[in-house]
């Protein structure tokens, strides 16, 4: 997966060894996007979940795991996927590689200096079902397809200028998150049915950092690292 990942990320293998058992905790957040278009506001959102479980194996940390798919956005023109993920390390209290958990702690408990424990944390996120709106900074990875259909015609979508990419007209109207109960959502598997058999890449600016690009864990994600 992606850089900047700052929490030990290891699968639970060894359970005889009680590696994995500990405290745990779980979230659901809702991402929902609003765009500018020449065709009016168009708005769509994702639900995605992530758990949390104490480790002791092969080293101490909290592993994760993420499950849930992208985004989709129809613009009535090029679609717009927001990725499960973000490449561009922004600080510790922003989108951290696949989990916005940072940012809730943040915008919801005042967490301004990064994520202590997220086990804790989480556990906190009972009292954040406000939607926030997001800084750029916050915000997961945007990718565009000049045919749907053919995942070699993928490119990033710069959320400070996103005419760039899916053409003259379209702007960032808002685009928020929240802790919900809402069942996880699948629309990739609907709109993007190649991705589940994809393993290329998207590459985003690899000049400062190879590990820049999107693949297919950033689409779908069931729990894999």
């Amino acid at each position: 997966m992606k850089s900047g990942i700052l929490f030990v990320s290891v699968f639970c293998l060894a359970l005889a060894l009680s590696a994995c058992g500990g405290p745990s905790a779980s979230y659901r957040y809702k991402l929902t996007v609003s765009l500018n278009t020449p065709d009016g506001v168009k708005t769509g959102s994702n639900v995605v979940q992530v758990d949390y479980n104490k480790v002791s194996f092969p080293m101490s940390g909290e592993a994760h795991a993420v499950y849930g798919q992208a985004l989709y956005l129809d613009t009535g023109g090029k679609p717009l996927v927001v990725l499960l993920s973000r490449a561009t390390f922004s600080g510790p209290n922003h989108w951290m590689a696949v989990d916005p958990v940072a940012v809730i702690a943040r915008l919801c408990l005042g967490q301004e200096y990064g994520v202590f424990s997220f086990i804790e944390s989480v556990k906190q996120f009972g009292r954040c079902h406000a939607a926030y709106p997001l800084e750029f900074d916050d915000m997961p990875d945007m990718v565009t397809f000049e045919d749907p259909k053919d995942p070699n015609t993928g490119r990033p979508v710069d959320p400070r200028n996103p005419a760039g990419a899916l053409g003259p007209g379209v702007s960032v109207r808002s685009i928020t998150i929240q802790v919900t109960d809402e069942p996880i959502t699948k629309e990739v598997d609907e709109h993007l049915p190649w991705v589940r058999n994809w393993w290329g890449r998207i590459d985003f600016d690899v000049t400062k950092d190879p590990h820049n690009f999107a693949g297919h864990f950033d689409f779908v994600n069931e729990g894999e690292s």
